[in-house]
């Protein structure tokens, strides 16, 4: 069975965790692409434990994501992919990893 198309944090979690991933993009984000329902985020490698801290924390409160990691002594990349059955809230979801990243007009290939 898929899924519920929602995250299980409320209130003050669901708070301290776009707060959480706002300090993590503003320390650590070097560039992303969004393709239709993928958001791709690349990291300074110094940030590395906390990216994979967020995808396991993720993983836990958003189980209809998918989440991966591909790491290089270079950069530390977390792809982000919404079912296509979230497709109406794609945009929604994407948003809280980007709406307080200081590099929001840089690098969205949508």
């Amino acid at each position: 069975m898929d899924a519920p198309i929602a995250c299980t944090l409320t209130g003050v979690g669901f708070q301290q965790r776009l707060d959480a991933i706002a300090a993590l993009l503003a320390e650590g984000l070097r560039s992303y692409t969004r393709r239709d329902l993928v958001l791709d985020l690349e990291f300074d490698p110094a940030v590395a434990d906390r990216v994979r801290d967020l995808k396991r924390l993720e993983e836990a409160c958003c189980g209809f994501l998918d989440f991966a990691l591909a790491e290089s002594p270079d950069a530390i990349r977390l792809t982000i992919t919404a079912p296509e059955r979230a497709r109406a809230t794609a945009d929604d979801l994407f948003d809280q990893f980007l709406a307080h990243n200081p590099r929001r007009s840089g690098a969205d290939g949508a």
